[in-house]
């Protein structure tokens, strides 16, 4: 709702009316997801009994989801691994405007508009120039559509998009897809908040917050660890992992799209392409490991992931890192870094060290944006230790942020017999729906590999969400 305290609207009883107005279409927008919400739990619980989501059925105001029904739709798409195909075939049975008005009546409304035509040409050929935008024709919003078939289909590349041309392009995002998809953009964006909803359910049935104190003057008084649902599955781990013993891997969105990742490929070795925006810190030799994230378009993430991980490393060779403190520090370097080279986009940052001291092992870590560190523990328990600073295909924190204290969290967390730590970019553990790998095909995977490079590979081919991955697995 617009804000009108420095408007003048020519009187009090214009202003009231107005705000009147404002405050209806809110209300009817309101209920307009209430009852699109109503319709895609009815469809993909089976309860109406037919696929069309504006059947008769559906569109009686009659018909209502009692709160068991709700409960047993956010239950399954929590834990159908086929959520996500059935989300895409609902959105396939809602007419779109191409299929209603044509491909010509379509491109009439995006001919008014540069910015939605860049957006076009940008999306059916990203190696090309969005230059080319004045020639788009019928021919290339058809070829967007077999491309982009529905807007969860496009939802990546769109985020990719704004990333980087900036996102005072949201607009015109907007309106594209509005004009494009028509209902079914209304009914995605529906489905991303009953998925965001499943989502947050599962995380507060098991979550558990702990804060832990320092070791001496080393550690931080404010570290913490997030742990959710950690009760997998009853599991022991029925052998160590040498502690000297560590791996890596990392792909690029490329090969994910491609079918290249797959058990087989990387047995033998699949490493990733030069499309990759992830960076790795794989120092074994001196216990610390990392991984960096780019983001804001091939060229500025892969520069300020590569950046960020070259001045940690270096600095990691100069200097005794023995706490997390100092992993903060060595974030903060890094950001200066990436903030002063005009080519660096951002990256999201996540850094650890196995620190030997008198009371025992200690985990030093230290991250910023949306990268993850796990603790598994030998009875299957996992522990996210650091909190994820955004939510889908934005980040709130980044290094390449030009402000004071961006790293908010690290910290200094004692490590039990037999616990095994995995990092990785949020390629691996996903965004939301279908795309999430739980908790509980973590600690299987972790528990069950006979060492860090099978947890690796076994992690690596599990993920499914269409984007870049890194993970590094260790003791």
């Amino acid at each position: 709702m617009k804000s009108f305290e420095n408007g003048n609207f020519g009187g009090g009883g214009q202003r009231a009316e107005f705000l009147t107005q404002e405050e209806s279409v809110e209300a009817r927008r309101q209920r307009q997801a209430a009852r699109q919400q109503r319709k895609i739990i009815a469809c993909l619980t089976g309860l109406s009994g037919s696929s069309d989501p504006d059947s008769q059925f559906l569109n009686d105001p009659n018909v209502v989801i009692t709160d068991a029904v709700r409960e047993r739709f956010l239950d399954r798409a929590c834990s159908d691994k086929d959520w996500k195909n059935k989300e895409r075939w609902l959105l396939n049975e809602i007419v779109s405007p191409t299929r209603r008005t044509g491909f010509e009546g379509v491109q009439g409304w995006l001919e008014n508009s540069e910015n939605e035509l860049k957006i076009l040409c940008a999306a059916i050929d990203r190696e090309g120039k969005i230059d080319n935008w004045q020639n788009m024709g019928v021919g290339d919003l058809r070829f967007f559509v077999s491309k982009y078939p529905t807007p969860m289909d496009f939802e990546e590349t769109s985020a990719e998009f704004l990333e980087e041309f900036g996102p005072a392009n949201r607009r015109a995002m907007d309106s594209f897809k509005r004009k494009v998809y028509g209902k079914q953009q209304e009914y995605w964006e529906q489905m991303k908040v009953l998925d965001g909803e499943a989502y947050n359910r599962r995380l507060e049935q098991g979550k558990r917050r702990k804060r832990f104190r320092g070791i001496g003057r080393r550690a931080l008084n404010s570290a913490y660890a997030v742990v959710e649902s950690v009760n997998s599955s009853e599991m022991e781990i029925s052998h160590e992992w040498p502690p000297t013993e560590s791996a890596v891997k990392r792909v690029s969105r490329a090969q994910v799209m491609s079918g290249m990742v797959n058990e087989a490929n990387i047995e033998g070795g699949l490493w990733a392409d030069q499309l990759c925006e992830d960076k790795e810190l794989f120092r074994p030799d001196l216990k610390i490991f990392g991984v960096f994230d780019g983001a804001g378009g091939e060229r500025g993430g892969k520069k300020a992931s590569n950046t960020a991980a070259s001045i940690v490393e270096n600095l990691s060779q100069r200097f005794d890192f023995t706490s997390g403190a100092h992993l903060k520090w060595a974030l903060e370097q890094a950001n200066d870094a990436v903030v002063n080279d005009p080519v660096a986009g951002h990256s999201t940052a996540v850094l650890a060290k196995v620190v030997e001291h008198k009371d025992g092992r200690y985990l030093s870590y230290a991250s910023v944006g949306d990268s993850r560190i796990y603790i598994v523990s030998r009875d299957g328990k996992v522990r996210q230790i650091t909190k994820d600073e955004g939510e889908g295909n934005r980040i709130w924190n980044s290094l390449g942020t030009d402000e004071n204290g961006i790293v908010k969290q690290y910290g200094d967390i004692k490590l039990g017999s037999g616990d095994r730590i995995m990092m990785c970019s949020d390629g691996i553990t996903g965004d939301y729906g279908t795309d999430l790998m739980s908790n509980e095909e973590i600690a299987n995977i972790m528990c069950s590999a006979k060492n860090p490079g099978e947890a690796a590979e076994r992690l690596m081919v599990a993920a499914r969400k269409k984007d870049d991955r890194t993970v590094c697995c260790f003791s």
